[in-house]
């Protein structure tokens, strides 16, 4: 019998017993002033098993790569079979022979052979997604240190009742470098009004709920750089009554400064936007989790720039579910930002993902289901937005499913947009290798180009597989675009060269 390989070795009940040991810990670690772990015992010294996570972090993540790239060939060969099949058939109807006969059914019968390896990749590939978090979430349990401050030291009950706004701003207020501020799990610590982080260097950390009770003044605000938020922290909203749109209102806003880190973060429910990135450089999301809120679930705005947002999970969201967004009015477009793998489920007032002005913006691996209006929407728009338009923006690889539920909305499953009203072009737009399926049938289309303005210039549609929908699967009031390798209902459409 072999030995289990590493990845497997981190398990879910590792993780569990690492978050059940901060949360025991978290009321006897030092306080500001101390220098030893509870007890007045030294600090242990370091793990050797924090090298074996690492370890396992890197293999996994390696696994994942090679799984991801296995999956985004199978499904290539899968579409390119597909179109050869579709080819032969049309042959064989034209010229009916035995041989042509002979043929198509052979093409078909290697094209439904390729469309299963392709599958039982991705499933390979979902489970290589999923041992990666896993080992990246041991990892982040076992980094957290012996030594922290708990913001049980300063008065903070954790009850869920009692308002811990005073002990825990007294908390973030004192925190240090290299010194984590620690909210221990199995605890909701509610705060009354928007918590705000001020100290360079801080890292709030561990499994613990901070719980906001008045949803006008709900934020958790980072104000400075080089913050983390990690360790299976929560920010949680109690309840809210309407949509709200100031900043003290988002759930998590990171605002004007560099290097933030949030990983292994939950955002549930939230006033506004659930995480708001406003003018922030070099920050990364990775594995967020956020649902319930009643505007968009990530909303990355103000020329923000250098971002990585990786394996984000949005579900239930007031409007978008991922949002970059770029006024005029702020000087300047988001760009150069990385979108990895978010999965998107439930926009109940908006579109799943969008781009709507930015530059050098890419976004691989999508998996949007059960959007109001369009999965994905690439647009400038003009009064009132005002926005910049999408320059050199990706969208490649993935799947959306059950696109435009909202009858009152006519944007089909991927809309590419050039609004009026003074707005730009976009330019450099491409959409390639999307499997698109149960778009609603009365939509105008499954993917548009439409332009109210200029003309788009530069738009690649794909290698895009569509299944149902729209009996007009692509279409649009331009024809400032090319279309290549679409299919639909496994029938090869025509390309468009405009």
């Amino acid at each position: 019998m072999r030995a289990p390989s590493p990845l497997r070795s981190v398990t879910a009940s590792t993780v569990l017993s690492g978050l059940l040991l901060l949360g025991a810990a978290g009321a006897s670690v030092a306080g500001p002033a101390g220098g030893t772990t509870a007890g007045n015992q030294p600090r242990p010294a370091a793990n050797p098993s924090a090298s074996r996570l690492s370890t396992a972090v890197t293999r996994a993540d390696a696994a994942l790569r090679r799984a991801e790239a296995g999956a985004a060939a199978a499904a290539a060969a899968a579409r390119s079979a597909t179109r050869a099949a579709t080819v032969t058939e049309r042959r064989a109807r034209t010229l009916p022979s035995p041989q042509t006969r002979r043929a198509a059914s052979a093409a078909r019968a290697h094209s439904t052979a390729l469309q299963r390896q392709a599958r039982a990749a991705a499933g390979r590939a979902a489970r290589a997604r999923a041992a990666a978090s896993e080992a990246r979430t041991a990892r982040t349990v076992r980094a957290l240190p012996a030594r922290g401050v708990s913001v049980l030291t300063y008065g903070a009950v954790g009850d869920g009742v009692h308002d811990d706004t005073g002990a825990l701003q007294q908390a973030l207020d004192a925190a240090r470098p290299g010194v984590p501020v620690l909210v221990p799990a199995g605890r909701a610590f509610a705060h009354a009004d928007v918590l705000r982080i001020t100290v360079a260097g801080t890292r709030v950390t561990g499994g613990g709920v901070l719980l906001a009770t008045q949803e006008e003044r709900s934020a958790v605000w980072v104000q400075a750089d080089g913050v983390t938020l990690d360790g299976g922290l929560t920010l949680r909203m109690q309840r809210t009554s309407r949509r709200w749109s100031a900043w003290e209102q988002m759930g998590l806003r990171l605002d004007g400064h560099t290097g933030a880190v949030v990983r292994d973060v939950t955002v549930d429910g939230s006033a506004a936007a659930g995480v708001y990135v406003g003018g922030a450089d070099h920050f990364t999301l990775d594995h967020v989790v956020v649902r319930g809120t009643r505007a968009d679930g990530i909303h990355l705005t103000a020329g923000s720039h250098d971002g990585t947002v990786v394996s984000p999970t949005v579900d239930d969201t007031g409007d978008d579910g991922v949002a970059i967004v770029s006024y005029r009015a702020d000087g300047a477009p988001c760009h150069d930002i990385a979108v990895r793998s978010p999965h998107i489920h439930g926009t109940t007032g908006g579109r799943g993902l969008s781009v709507v002005g930015g530059t050098d913006v890419t976004v691989t691996d999508v998996d949007v289901r059960h959007s109001a209006a369009a999965t994905v929407y690439l647009a400038s728009e003009g009064s009132p937005w005002n926005t910049w338009a999408p320059v050199r923006v990706s969208v490649t690889g993935g799947r959306l499913q059950d696109a435009n539920t909202d009858p009152g909305i006519d944007h089909g499953a991927v809309l590419v947009l050039s609004g009026g009203d003074g707005a730009p072009a976009p330019a450099g737009v491409t959409v390639r290798g999307l499997t698109i399926a149960g778009t609603r049938s009365s939509a105008s289309r499954s993917v548009g180009v439409v332009s109210y303005g200029p003309d788009p210039v530069g738009v690649l549609l794909d290698a895009l597989t569509i299944t149902g929908g729209p009996s007009d699967p692509v279409n649009g009031n331009t024809a400032a675009y090319t279309s290549t390798g679409i299919t639909k209902d496994a029938g090869a459409l025509p390309d468009h060269h405009g």
